[in-house]
């Protein structure tokens, strides 16, 4: 018996967080072809990626989320994309509205003129909602509307 899902492609930004390890175990097993954007492709976490799956199977790309054209590259044959970016503490420029909001507009501006990919998934936050004192759910909550809105 042939598994359709080896001619299915994901994307998962994210990857090598908590969330998105759990992901690429699950979707290795059903037999996907799993490209998993990374800032570092030699870190421990990505490199114990790679061994989730059959040879060839995940491929771990380099990427800055900054730059539209390696996001809309590394979509490039792409049917699903799925999105965990997140972090619970802002660090130098790594902060909630960049990280939240910000990456996650131009994955939408990219994804919506993409005919290939077929399926977006986000991953938010629990308690998501509008005007609260937090930053991180604020950043959470224009993601979501964003999502929505295109």
């Amino acid at each position: 018996m042939i598994n359709s899902n080896l001619n299915k492609t994901v994307a998962i930004f994210g990857g090598t967080g908590f969330i998105g390890q759990s992901i690429i175990k699950v979707l290795a097993k059903e037999g996907y072809r799993i490209r998993v954007a990374a800032r570092n492709i030699y870190s421990e976490t990505a490199l114990e990626i790679k061994t989730q799956g059959d040879p060839g199977q995940i491929e771990l790309i380099k990427l800055n989320i900054d730059s539209h054209d390696q996001v809309k590259n590394f979509l490039e044959d792409v049917t699903i994309c799925i999105n965990t970016v997140g972090i619970l503490f802002e660090k130098g420029e790594s902060n909630f509205e960049k990280l939240h909001f910000q990456f996650v507009e131009q994955l939408v501006k990219i994804i919506k003129v993409k005919s290939n990919i077929k399926h977006f998934i986000h991953f938010s936050s629990l308690g998501v909602r509008e005007n609260t004192e937090s930053k991180y759910l604020n950043s959470k909550f224009k993601a979501e509307q964003e999502i929505k809105k295109n």
